[in-house]
């Protein structure tokens, strides 16, 4: 007889269903871990949080969108300025002409 699979669903899919409820699941063996390796990885820099100890977010979801001390990300006041609502690059820059194309997305 062959083996059973326990899952409705193949593995490929629960993979991304599992990390989503992880990233809120408070209850997470592995959260501490991922969480220091995802600061790791990207490079995050934590003097920049409000709270800079990784270790105080109760899930991922909270760490990553974790409060940035004010003085970090200071708004333009300046006429003629233009701000974004969330850290990033300007990969692109220019008029648009015609049928012009510009891809955006994170």
């Amino acid at each position: 007889m062959p083996p059973v699979n326990s899952h409705p669903m193949p593995s490929r899919m629960c993979f991304p269903c599992y990390l989503l409820w992880s990233a809120r699941c408070r209850r997470f063996p592995l959260r501490k871990s991922i969480t220091r390796w995802f600061i790791r990885h990207y490079d995050v820099d934590m003097s920049e949080a409000l709270e800079p100890d990784s270790n105080a977010y109760p899930d991922f979801n909270s760490f990553f969108t974790r409060a940035l001390r004010p003085e970090v990300r200071p708004i333009a006041q300046e006429a003629g300025h233009i701000c974004f609502p969330a850290d990033g690059a300007t990969s692109q820059l220019g008029d648009i002409q015609g049928e012009q194309i510009y891809g955006v997305g994170g």
